[in-house]
């Protein structure tokens, strides 16, 4: 096969697999909450949004950036990719401690969890499944980095939704109800297998690169100097990230306000669908800005990111409009009737998802030109802004939460816009004509 072919068909892969697991982590949510909901009650529904962000949040912090590193390393120097995988699982197994004292106080103040013995039983299992998830994670990387792009995104982050819901589908069809313990100790099950399958997997593709000899202590350590705050960088930047999303859900969970919690990630699923099509044009628009920025292509970078942007921003309005005008019968028809009530969540969700987009895909050219310590610094500062924007709409509603939820992303969104047009001469808002800024 041509390299060129064997490329293209290599992507298209990536992104199939990228849409497929997006799907069933949609599919997750949407399952559970419909299992979860009792009548009105959304208590079971919010106690499993608290803790599986509590778990993700975890995992992220606990694995230090270690899936960049994988993927680099095995993408570029595979050899040397091999004689780390010990030392990686060894990492990952040192930094599970922090992970049990973690999910125990998350799962100690859910009300849903019923007896001291179950909250203590399920910290102690999703402990253990923080470095499940984590070896999982980066395992998927490595296979990435070795080429086998869709089966390492597909095992990272599809395999678990998938079997997790085909279980819950057997369980509600034997008895016709499913609790939120049989819930967690169905997807921690489903994690566990899923970690070994990768585990056997990425051993087996391994085997087939060669063993290089002697001292490889050294050369790993100049590795982690050179890259270590740049590896750092995009650990923070991932977590950043997820918080964006999710950190409301924190914020509620830490003050037991669980039935906010599951108003506030039935509504961003569906919210969450205006940033489909950016979400899956990074698969493949990441290494052509860094070609380009590489190879000192500024106006073909500047026409790229604009046309990214214009028809990212076109399909996310299409999408949006429904979201808008019908909030309340659209969470109603999908989760039920009792989250209909959260339709305003819905809309300022849509409204910052909206603005993000059309501010293009910041995130992606700013770690792809040598801006990685700046992103970090930015995400962390607008985080605490968001945090404290959070705490102190508390008092107020759930609503202003969201409010508060919401900014982060599109404050980081604007700095970064202006950071990457003043620092590197490339405009991402929808707004920023590219003859215009090479012009400027």
């Amino acid at each position: 096969m041509r390299p060129a072919r064997r490329a293209m068909t290599l992507l298209s892969g990536a992104i199939a697999a990228r849409g497929a697991a997006m799907f069933l982590s949609v599919l997750l949510t949407w399952v559970v909450t419909r299992l979860l909901t009792e009548g009105s009650d959304k208590l079971a529904v919010g106690a499993w949004s608290v803790i599986y962000t509590a778990l993700f949040a975890v995992a992220t912090v606990t694995r230090l950036g270690s899936e960049n590193l994988a993927v680099k390393l095995a993408a570029s120097e595979p050899a040397r990719a091999k004689l780390l995988l010990r030392g990686t699982i060894g990492t990952l197994v040192l930094l599970m401690v922090p992970a049990f004292p973690a999910m125990i106080a998350v799962t100690i103040t859910r009300e849903s969890l019923a007896s001291e013995i179950l909250w203590l039983f399920m910290g102690v299992m999703l402990g253990f499944n923080v470095l499940a998830l984590n070896v999982l994670v980066v395992c998927g990387a490595w296979l990435r980095g070795l080429g086998q792009v869709a089966l390492g995104t597909l095992l990272e982050l599809g395999v678990v939704p998938g079997l997790t819901v085909a279980a819950l589908a057997v369980l509600w069809l034997a008895r016709g109800s499913v609790t939120l313990t049989e819930t967690l100790v169905v997807y921690s099950s489903a994690t566990f297998m899923t970690c070994l399958v990768a585990a056997w997997v990425t051993l087996r593709a391994f085997s087939r690169v060669p063993t290089v000899a002697a001292e490889p202590n050294r050369p790993v350590r100049d590795y982690l100097r050179e890259h270590g705050a740049s590896l750092t960088a995009f650990m923070m930047t991932g977590l950043g990230f997820y918080l964006y999303a999710y950190m409301p859900i924190l914020v509620f969970g830490a003050v037991n306000q669980d039935v906010a919690a599951a108003e506030f990630r039935s509504s961003y699923t569906l919210a969450s669908f205006v940033n489909l099509v950016p979400t899956l044009q990074i698969a493949y628009l990441t290494p052509v800005f860094a070609r380009l920025h590489h190879q000192g292509h500024l106006d073909e970078l500047r026409d790229r990111v604009w046309t990214a942007t214009r028809n990212a921003t076109a399909i996310a309005l299409v999408v949006a409009i429904p979201l808008l005008v019908f909030p309340h019968a659209i969470l109603g028809a999908v989760f039920g009737a009792p989250f209909a009530e959260a339709g305003g969540m819905l809309r300022v969700l849509v409204v910052s998802l909206v603005a993000v987009v059309a501010l293009g895909p910041t995130y992606a050219l700013a770690t792809t030109t040598g801006l990685e310590r700046t992103t970090g610094v930015t995400m962390v500062a607008v985080l605490v802004v968001g945090l404290l924007l959070m705490v102190a709409a508390l008092p107020i509603s759930p609503l202003a939460v969201t409010i508060g939820g919401a900014a982060p992303a599109v404050l980081f969104a604007l700095v970064s816009h202006q950071v990457l047009l003043r620092r590197r001469r490339v405009g991402t808002a929808i707004w920023d004509r590219p003859h215009q800024v090479a012009a400027s």
